[in-house]
């Protein structure tokens, strides 16, 4: 769940990187994706049936991985690891491939997308690199890859 350096790291002063829809709250965008990583498993012949279901979550916001973990409707997993901002530490790097290979192994992947990409200033595109590495890293086919727009 990509929220975007301006929400994540406020003190870098990229105000431009917002990966949410103008006027969206952060719990409101979690919930959007919690939803859609509940939408990608029902539509699965696989998964549809099991009654028990673990997610895992990788994001640039702490406080999102806190919400994950205080989660009681679902079982959502996520690392220790500490988002960072590349610019600031590139030193990081270990802890970016780390999450990138344990998402690119998971049978299904749900990655976010900017729903209002006409007010979007960043220099970014509208779906994570990261993600995009992630959905090629592990050769997912279409019927395993949600996009969620938020």
């Amino acid at each position: 769940f990509r929220t975007g350096d301006a929400f994540s790291f406020a003190e870098l002063d990229i105000p431009d990187d917002v990966r949410m829809k103008r006027g969206k709250t952060l719990q409101t965008s979690w919930e959007q994706m919690k939803q859609c990583a509940k939408e990608l498993a029902q539509s699965s012949p696989k998964y549809s049936v099991k009654k028990h279901i673990r997610y895992l979550l990788a994001s640039d916001s702490l406080e999102v991985k806190h919400m994950a973990r205080n989660e009681i409707d679902m079982e959502i997993y996520t690392t220790d690891v500490r988002p960072s901002n590349f610019r600031e530490n590139p030193d990081r790097d270990t802890d970016a491939w780390m999450e990138l290979f344990l998402l690119s192994r998971q049978d299904g992947f749900v990655m976010n997308e900017l729903a209002d990409k006409t007010s979007y200033k960043g220099k970014a595109g509208s779906i994570s690199a990261f993600a995009k590495l992630v959905e090629r890293i592990g050769f997912f086919r279409k019927d395993q890859v949600k996009v969620c727009e938020i």
